[in-house]
């Protein structure tokens, strides 16, 4: 059982008695607890990279990632594919990138390109890298979480490139996540919290939309990016 099964299989119950919870500290907590949330630590970098692109491809309605660094190697590519997959599928993308990284990363990018001008997807930049502006270039964005739906999350420590998810060839960086699964959110809920956070930072001022012109998606290079991460998506999907 991969850890998104185990947490699914977390029953919740109600009915607990009050001794039992005070007695409940380190043991089998989620056997008795009113928390409509369960949560399950992702340990490896493979099942970080296959939870995300999951979590992704089973989305309905909105998809929320916000990531300090993304880049275009073979797991940002995964990601990126899924992410136009679901964009086709009619769901709503919102990318939030930090500016520093996405100028050395993004900029330029038909793969970047090939998302941002797609008409379900929104991607901005929190505090745009200005050269005439240096002082504002230590102003970072370091949030790294994906919500699918307001009910599903994974929060951690991971980026979104080779470093940190999958297992490609390459020095490898070994975080955690956390997947929290809430299928009835409730307002006090950490789901809630984390989306009204997110809207907080998406509305800032210094958030600035990335590329969103449509024709971008009319270039050749585009074109072939799109269709590169279609098929790779495709053939890791069915492999996982």
């Amino acid at each position: 059982m991969n850890c998104s099964e185990s947490a699914l299989h977390i029953k919740s119950s109600r009915k607990c008695p009050i001794q039992t919870k005070k007695e409940t500290k380190n043991g089998s907590w989620n056997e008795c607890s009113e928390n409509t949330e369960r949560a399950v630590i992702i340990e490896k970098n493979p099942e970080a990279l296959l939870q995300r692109v999951r979590l992704i491809k089973n989305a309905k309605k909105e998809i929320i990632l916000s990531t300090f660094a993304f880049q275009s190697d073979e797991s940002g590519k995964l990601i990126l594919g899924a992410l136009h997959d679901a964009a086709d599928r009619g769901v709503h993308i919102r990318l939030l990138v930090d500016g520093m990284e996405s100028w050395i990363d993004m900029e330029g990018n038909p793969y970047f390109y090939g998302l941002s001008s797609h008409e379900n997807v929104e991607i901005k930049l929190y505090n745009k890298a200005n050269p005439l502006k240096p002082w504002k270039m230590m102003g970072r964005m370091h949030d790294k979480y994906l919500i699918a739906d307001g009910k599903r999350y994974i929060l951690g420590g991971r980026n979104t490139y080779n470093y940190f998810l999958g297992d490609f060839p390459g020095h490898k960086n070994y975080d955690r996540d956390v997947l929290v699964v809430c299928d009835e959110p409730e307002k006090e809920n950490s789901v809630n919290q984390l989306l009204e956070y997110f809207e907080t930072i998406w509305e800032q001022e210094d958030s600035g939309y990335f590329h969103d012109n449509k024709k971008l998606a009319n270039r050749k290079s585009v074109k072939n990016a799109v269709l590169e991460l279609q098929n790779g998506y495709q053939k890791y999907f069915e492999e996982n």
